[in-house]
């Protein structure tokens, strides 16, 4: 009966364990999809700001990585504000550049590097969202 009773608990442990670590990778996935938020609110304030979008342009910002569309708001911005949020945008990527390139290697993504990217990235996108707002007031 003992032997039964041990092997049970040794089956909730390991599911707990498995469970925390879901948990822990869930930070991960909300990573990954934020990042796709900033990718789409900065292609969005780009595409506000260029004089003459076409459709190719379009289409050829859509399809760029998100360093490549951090390189063309680089022309865009105005202000020592819109520098800093370059310059937030860099850390960003390269934490995004850890998760999904270094993995493996010592430079992985912590879970705590993953935190500070997320709020990070809130941080970001509430910047993009206001600047969105004042360019189509502006319009």
């Amino acid at each position: 009966m003992s032997k039964d009773l041990e092997k049970k608990k040794m089956e909730m442990a390991k599911k707990m364990v498995d469970y925390k670590q879901i948990f822990e990778n869930a930070n991960y996935g909300k990573f990954i999809i934020q990042t796709n938020e900033v990718h789409f609110f900065l292609f969005v304030l780009i595409l506000a700001r260029t004089f003459s979008a076409d459709k190719k342009f379009k289409d050829q910002l859509e399809g760029m990585p998100l360093g490549s569309v951090i390189s063309h708001f680089r022309v865009c911005v105005r202000n020592v504000y819109e520098q800093l949020l370059l310059d937030k945008l860099y850390m960003y990527k390269s934490y995004r550049n850890d998760l999904a390139h270094k993995m493996l290697s010592e430079r992985k993504l912590t879970k705590t590097k993953c935190t500070e990217a997320i709020f990070l990235g809130k941080d970001i996108i509430n910047k993009l969202v206001e600047l969105i707002k004042e360019e189509q007031q502006g319009e």
